[in-house]
């Protein structure tokens, strides 16, 4: 069952809310640099909803330092350190230490290349007849 009332009010509740704060952030500067006055009759009340009803604070207190960059950040940059940057270091360890092993067969003969690409082709046919 539809009920027109709740959807009629809500909307204007939804739409009316967003224009209001549309139009608070265009003048939010002006109401801001006014001091006392502006859009409150109380200069208490009025900073406190200069200042988005106390929630710029609890945002940026709360929600970007100490959870987002004391947890999620902390915990992304250690992931990164321990897990990307240990895998990439192995890589490169293990690039290294097969290039160090190449040049021991690639010295200059040819000779030596030859038995290494027949060693290379007998280990993988072995392996392809074994498996």
């Amino acid at each position: 069952h539809w009920n027109w009332a709740v959807f009629i009010i809500s909307t204007i509740l939804a739409v009316g809310g967003g224009g209001a704060a549309w139009l608070f952030m265009q003048h939010r500067e002006r109401i801001r640099a006014s001091g006392v006055g502006g859009l409150w009759p109380i200069p208490e009340a009025q900073r406190f909803a200069v200042n988005l009803f106390g929630l710029d604070a609890l945002g940026e207190n709360l929600l970007a330092r100490r959870v987002f960059y004391r947890g999620i950040a902390r915990a992304a940059a250690d992931f990164d350190r321990a897990a990307v940057d240990g895998l990439v270091n192995r890589v490169w360890r293990d690039a290294v230490a097969v290039g160090s092993l190449s040049r021991v067969v690639q010295n200059g003969w040819v000779q030596s290349g030859a038995l290494a690409i027949a060693l290379a082709g007998l280990l993988i046919w072995a392996a392809t007849a074994l498996f």
